[in-house]
C-alpha cells in the first residue's frame, strides 16, 4: 500500500491553523470542516490530528499550556514540523503493521499446540493472552501475547498440516514396500524426519547411499503416526522451525538478533522514514542484502567453541532438503529454502531493528518560533516516544 504524506501533511496543516486554544467541540468542528474540503474522512483526519499531536507533545517533552482550552494533542500541532512528524508516525505504524505479518517461531508453535489441545477457541487464540503455567512461570512472566494480533498464523497452521498428511500417507507409502530406488530412500527419510527426526538424523549420518528398503522398515517400525497436529513432539516442531528457517526462541538467537540489529541499523539509507511513511518496506530488505553478517559469523558469535561433528552441516541441510521434497511430493507444500539467520531474524522481528532510527528529538519537532505560552511552560517529563 503506498501512503500518499503530503495530502496528510497538507490537511494536518490546515488544522493545526484553527485549533489551538479552542473547546474541544469547536476543534473538532475544525476539524471536521478541514476533512470535507480535503476529501478525507473526519474519524481519520480527528485519529490522525490526535496521534500525531502526541508524537509532537512526546518529542518536545513540553507541557499542555494550562490556559489553552481544548485537546492538548491538537494544540501540539501548531507550529510544529509536521512533515516530520507525519512520516514518523506513518513509518512506525508500517512497522507496526508488518510486525502482525511476521514469521512463526518456536514459541508461537508451542502457544498454538497447547492451545489446540485445550480445545480453546480460535477467535481467543488470537485475541487473549495466554497465561503462563507454573507459580515460578507466572512471576517471572506471568502472560505471552506472541500469537494476539498476529495474522501470519495460517503459515504456522499451514505447514503444521502439510506434515500431518505427509506423515500419514508417507508412512502409508513407505509400509507398502514402496522404497525401491536411492531417490525413495531420500523421500522416506525426509517422511521420517518430520516426526521423528534424531531417527532421520541417524539414517542420514549412516549414509543413505547405504540403505536399503528393510532399513527404512525397521527404522520406523513401532514409530507412532500422528492422528492430529497435537501429537506433534517438540522435536518434531523444533524440525519444522529448521526446515522452514523459523527462529526457536533460544539465547543464542537473542545474542544474534542484537548483532543484525546493529548491523541493519548500519546499513539503512537517510531516507528510512520517508520509505516506511510511504508504506515501502523494502528497505529493510536493502539493509540486510548490504550489511547482514552471514551465518558463519553469527554462529561463531553465539557459540564459540562449537560442539556439533564436523559433518552436522552437511547432514541437517540433507534432511532440509529431503523433508521439504517429501512435503512437496505427498502434500504439495512448496517450502523455499530457509533464509539465513539475519533474514529470519528480521523477518520475526521486522520492526525491532528499526526502533531508534525513528525517534524525533525536541528540536527536531517543537514549533518554531514558539508560541508565548510554550517559552513560559516548565518541561514536562521526559516522554520520548520509541516504538
Amino acid at each position: 500500500t503506498v501512503i500518499l504524506t503530503d495530502p496528510i501533511v497538507a490537511a494536518l496543516t490546515d488544522v493545526a491553523a484553527g485549533v489551538y486554544g479552542l473547546p474541544a467541540g469547536a476543534q473538532n468542528q475544525h476539524i471536521d470542516t478541514v476533512a470535507g474540503n480535503h476529501r478525507l474522512d473526519r474519524d481519520v483526519l480527528r485519529d490522525l490530528a490526535r496521534d500525531i499531536g502526541t508524537v509532537v507533545a512526546r518529542s518536545t517533552r513540553r507541557r499542555s499550556d494550562p490556559t489553552a482550552t481544548g485537546r492538548p494533542s491538537y494544540n501540539a500541532l501548531a507550529g510544529a514540523n509536521l512533515t516530520l512528524a507525519v512520516e514518523t508516525h506513518l513509518a512506525r505504524a508500517t512497522l507496526a503493521d508488518l510486525a502482525h505479518y511476521s514469521t512463526p517461531d518456536m514459541p508461537r508453535l508451542w502457544i498454538l499446540a497447547n492451545g489446540l489441545v485445550h480445545a480453546v477457541p480460535p477467535g481467543d487464540l488470537l485475541t487473549v493472552p495466554a497465561t503462563s503455567h507454573g507459580p515460578l512461570a507466572r512471576r517471572i512472566l506471568p502472560t505471552h501475547d506472541d500469537l494476539v494480533g498476529w495474522k501470519g498464523v495460517s503459515d504456522a497452521v499451514g505447514h503444521l498440516d502439510a506434515i500431518l498428511v505427509t506423515a500419514q500417507t508417507g508412512r502409508a507409502w513407505i509400509d507398502r514396500g514402496m522404497v525401491t530406488s536411492r531417490e525413495a530412500v531420500g523421500r522416506a527419510i525426509g517422511i521420517i524426519d518430520l516426526t521423528q527426526p534424531a531417527v532421520s538424523y541417524e539414517l542420514a549420518a549412516a549414509g543413505p547411499h547405504t540403505l536399503a528398503a528393510g532399513d527404512i522398515r525397521d527404522a520406523v517400525r513401532g514409530l507412532p503416526v500422528p492422528a492430529s497436529v497435537t501429537d506433534l513432539s517438540d522435536q518434531a516442531l523444533k524440525a519444522a522451525c529448521d526446515r522452514a528457517g523459523w527462529l526457536l526462541g533460544t539465547a543464542d538467537e537473542h545474542t544474534q538478533q542484537i548483532i543484525v540489529n546493529r548491523a541493519i541499523r548500519a546499513g539503512l539509507t537517510d531516507d528510512i522514514r520517508t520509505r516506511l511513511a510511504a508504506g515501502d518496506t523494502t528497505a529493510l530488505a536493502t539493509a540486510l542484502r548490504t550489511s547482514a553478517p552471514a551465518d558463519d559469523y553469527l554462529d561463531k558469535a553465539a557459540w564459540p567453541n562449537s560442539l556439533y561433528p564436523a559433518d552436522h552441516a552437511q547432514i541437517t541441510a540433507y534432511l532440509g532438503a529431503a523433508s521439504r521434497h517429501a512435503l512437496w511430493h505427498f502434500a504439495g507444500a512448496r517450502l523455499p529454502d530457509p533464509p539465513g539467520r539475519a533474514e529470519a531474524i528480521a523477518a520475526r522481528f521486522p520492526d525491532q531493528a528499526l526502533r531508534r532510527q525513528l525517534v524525533t528529538t525536541a528540536d527536531q519537532l517543537r514549533p518554531d518560533p514558539p508560541r508565548p505560552a510554550d517559552a513560559a511552560g516548565p518541561e514536562g517529563p521526559d516522554l520520548d516516544f520509541d516504538l
